[in-house]
């Protein structure tokens, strides 16, 4: 036989084992699309069938765990956006305490268009393009005035008893996911307390696309120059694998970050620092978590811990010790986010909390000892409107921005408290660098920062050098 012959007929083996496997996958989806067609065909009143295309795989991966999810068309360019840290709209932080009410304005963005715009906090908005926000949820009013770049909308608001329009063109927003303690005059953030500014503060919000370049971007300007560094990642709820590991790699030197292992236990992955640091040794770090800190958080926490290079000053982690892949669908107009593999942390345990774990468990990252710092609702709900406080421009004219959990306008859902405090209570250093009482109180507010600060404050005591 020729062996062009023998060629052909190995060729159309592989073609007829790969339709057979291809077959005998696709098998069980043939119900599925039998039972769209045969609603879509026969059901009493019409049918949307995207939505039962959507509630379909919503179906299917339910029977998963609550981590693995299908992101439809409508949802998945908002996904992306939040990873990428930017989304193109007008620049304003909404709130909506009262569902029965009109979504509101927390505060515009400094230097986006609403903020240039005149938008300003309290305004209530009426109409967007003319469509009436009456009985609408923060949700649909926050979709009405995302756009295209470039695109103008015209908004209806209510400041007081005046009724306004105003129009904005939409730019694109960036979402900043590394936070200081406080805003200078030039509205850029600080890297250090104010309270106490030879500590170097820096909050993780999310782990996205620009958090790592956020976070490198910070330890530049601080130089290292400072005693002491605290890294909070409290109410930081992950994201990315890879900035997870290269913000741990920044205080690590060759040691082992994180592994991976999926179906049956077998190693994926081994993520490991490199050599080289951009805080130095000696530096005391603080890594501060609490219960809602989980996933990526939970892997730099875990990573610092267990090589020792930081004291963890808070409440245990939340115990998500999964990796999700986000896997495009429909060329790439939505996505399967699904559970690929289980991370275990450098001292080889998995920090997963599973169904029926108790306290007593290995799961989640646990403070240091001795560094067990509980807060109750009235002192978490105190810490956070500093936090917030800090997020929140000066608007012009001296007015203070209302404190709350709010969304920006890819957001979805606003618990909000509409208190202020007054310039005399916010925390502030007079022109002789001298702490105000003001600054005592503010940190007073929140006793896991509290603790971290005397814990740093000690450690800097111990290593000064004593005079013979």
């Amino acid at each position: 036989m020729p062996v062009r012959n023998t060629y052909v007929i190995v060729a159309v083996m592989i073609v007829s084992i790969a339709c057979y496997l291809k077959a005998d996958r696709m098998k069980h989806a043939g119900p599925v699309g039998d039972a769209i067609s045969m609603i879509d065909r026969y059901y009493v009143d019409p049918v949307d069938h995207r939505a039962l295309v959507d509630g379909a795989m919503q179906g299917v991966v339910s029977q998963l765990d609550p981590y693995s999810q299908f992101i439809d068309p409508s949802s998945y360019g908002h996904f992306q956006d939040a990873l990428q840290q930017r989304f193109a709209g007008i620049g304003i932080i909404v709130e909506q305490p009262d569902k029965e009410d009109r979504v509101r304005v927390v505060t515009p963005l400094f230097a986006t268009p609403a903020f240039k715009a005149g938008l300003r906090p309290g305004d209530r908005i009426m109409e967007v393009d003319g469509t009436t926000t009456e009985g609408l949820e923060i949700g649909k009013v926050s979709d009405l005035l995302r756009g295209p770049e470039g695109t103008v909308v015209s908004i209806l608001v209510q400041r007081g008893d005046k009724t306004l329009e105003v129009e904005v063109q939409r730019a694109w927003i960036p979402l900043e996911s590394v936070l200081g303690d406080y805003r200078d005059s030039e509205n850029n953030w600080v890297f250090r307390l104010r309270e106490e500014p030879r500590i170097a503060y820096i909050r993780v919000t999310t782990f996205a696309e620009q958090t790592v370049d956020e976070v490198t971007a910070a330890l530049e300007q601080l130089d290292n120059d400072f005693d002491s560094l605290i890294i909070d990642l409290r109410q930081n709820q992950g994201g990315l694998l890879s900035a997870a590991v290269d913000i741990a790699d920044m205080f690590l030197e060759d040691e082992v970050i994180v592994t991976t292992r999926g179906r049956g236990g077998k190693l994926e992955a081994e993520f490991s620092a490199t050599s080289g640091v951009l805080v130095d040794d000696d530096k005391p770090l603080v890594i501060m978590i609490d219960g809602d800190s989980a996933s990526a958080s939970e892997i730099v926490a875990a990573s610092l811990k267990d090589h020792r290079r930081a004291t963890i000053i808070g409440e245990r982690t939340f115990g998500k010790g999964t990796v999700q892949n986000v896997l495009p669908l429909e060329s790439g107009r939505s996505a399967l986010k699904l559970t690929t593999a289980r991370y275990y942390r450098p001292n080889g345990e998995n920090i997963h909390r599973l169904e029926g774990s108790t306290d007593e468990d290995a799961w989640g990252v646990r403070p240091s000892d001795g560094f067990e710092v509980k807060m109750s609702d009235d002192q978490r709900i105190a810490a956070m409107k500093r936090l917030q406080s800090a997020a929140y421009p000066i608007m012009p004219g001296g007015a203070e921005v209302p404190v709350a959990k709010a969304a920006t306008e890819e957001e979805t859902e606003a618990d909000t408290t509409d208190t202020a405090e007054s310039p005399d209570e916010a925390a502030a250093t007079d022109n002789t660098g001298e702490k105000t009482p003001a600054d005592r109180r503010a940190i007073e507010q929140d006793p896991q920062l509290m603790r971290a600060v005397e814990f740093l404050k000690q450690s800097a005591v111990k290593a000064s050098p004593i005079a013979a």
